[in-house]
């Protein structure tokens, strides 16, 4: 059997159309190879410092994946919590692949979102669409000595996407990274705590690697084809405070 991309077909995030034996298929597995995951960039730290209480500022860093070319246009606002203040940006910058920023209006116990709009990275990488927003908040005194539960900040691939590859370019298998907002446990990183699953409750075989703030999961071998996967996180995934 051959498979031939029709006329006018194009790679990238379109439709792709494909022949085969003569019957016209659309979306034929396209959704795992229609995107080079080589051209996104993505956060993978987040660390809001420094919260003045009575003057209502504060300090936040990102970590990408990449060296930051241009920042584009951000934008913060608050996810939840009770509060008059409009949060703002005052000062930003940035080095190498770390982008720092001064915001005012910021309280303790709210949480805010921050949004990219058109940042690029070197080689002419970009956010995703799934990417193009963090979460953080801010804690009275030292945040150390908060005893908060671990937060999903991130991971890549994200929620939801539909065109992931059935493997890493550079290994056998699948590979998965999902990122927290702080340290966790090593001995809560078991297979019993963190399952990959598909769509009929089966369970994947990972090897689970852990360092700093960063999970990765990776398999032996590709995942399936039209399957749709969840990554399922126990309440035993302890942070170390």
């Amino acid at each position: 059997m051959q498979a031939v991309i029709s006329t006018g077909a194009t790679l990238g995030d379109r439709d792709l159309a494909v022949t085969v034996a003569g019957t016209n298929y659309k979306l034929f597995n396209a959704f795992y190879i229609d995107k080079n995951w080589d051209n996104y960039a993505f956060w993978n730290n987040v660390s809001p410092t420094n919260l003045n209480a009575s003057a209502k500022t504060g300090q936040l860093k990102i970590e990408f994946s990449d060296i930051i070319s241009t920042t584009g246009d951000l934008s913060v606002d608050k996810n939840y919590g009770t509060t008059t203040l409009i949060p703002e940006i005052t000062a930003q910058s940035n080095s190498g692949n770390i982008l720092s920023l001064t915001l005012t209006g910021v309280e303790s116990g709210v949480g805010y979102d921050l949004t990219f709009s058109g940042i690029t990275f070197n080689g002419g990488k970009v956010l995703n669409e799934y990417n193009n927003k963090v979460f953080f908040s801010f804690f009275d005194g030292n945040y150390s000595n908060q005893i908060l539960p671990p937060i999903v900040n991130y991971s890549f691939p994200g929620d939801f996407v539909s065109d992931v590859p059935v493997k890493d370019a550079t290994a056998t298998g699948f590979i998965m990274k999902v990122g927290f907002d702080q340290e966790l446990d090593l001995v809560t990183i078991t297979s019993a705590n963190i399952k990959l699953k598909d769509d009929m409750g089966n369970e994947v075989t990972t090897t689970l690697s852990y360092t700093g703030t960063e999970l990765t999961l990776s398999t032996d071998l590709p995942l399936s084809h039209g399957t749709k996967y969840s990554l399922n996180l126990s309440t035993n995934v302890k942070s170390i405070k």
